[in-house]
């Protein structure tokens, strides 16, 4: 499973309340943050979950039906696009998963949206509030050929 984020290139630096996620040191504590929240939505469904170091990689090309949860986000100085890509054999684990590509679907927005949610949660704690978008999902073909 890959959660990747992409912040908008246009952000401008953070004020010394403010937590800013995509520049600087504070992209630490965003991977960590993101990292978290991961490890605890999989345990929410009971998939064991461990962490790792945080990487932003391109969907594998050849691996096409996995399954990619995508949801944009912004707050006062940025945007971004968080997104969850689930191999199928993770998507496998989650309790009773539903056939079919609208099911499928449906489970990766939803949990793109649940991630994206918990992630709002802790940065509340830094004074940052995101504004959260509608998630999408697609598979990682579509998600490359939109690179």
């Amino acid at each position: 499973m890959t959660v990747s984020y992409r912040p908008s290139q246009h952000a401008e630096p953070a004020s010394t309340r403010t937590f800013n996620p995509p520049t600087g040191s504070s992209r630490t504590t965003f991977d960590t943050i993101v990292q978290i929240c991961t490890v605890e939505l999989l345990q929410s469904v009971n998939v064991a979950a461990a962490p790792t170091t945080a990487t932003r990689v391109a969907s594998d090309p050849g691996r096409p039906n996995d399954l990619v949860g995508i949801v944009g986000y912004s707050w006062e100085s940025g945007a971004g696009r968080l997104t969850l890509c689930m191999e199928e054999p993770i998507y496998a684990l989650l309790p009773t998963p539903a056939n079919g590509s609208h099911a499928m679907r449906d489970a990766a927005r939803e949990l793109a949206n649940q991630l994206i949610g918990r992630v709002k949660n802790r940065l509340m704690q830094f004074g940052l509030t995101l504004r959260i978008g509608l998630p999408s999902a697609m598979s990682a073909r579509a998600l490359s050929s939109q690179r």
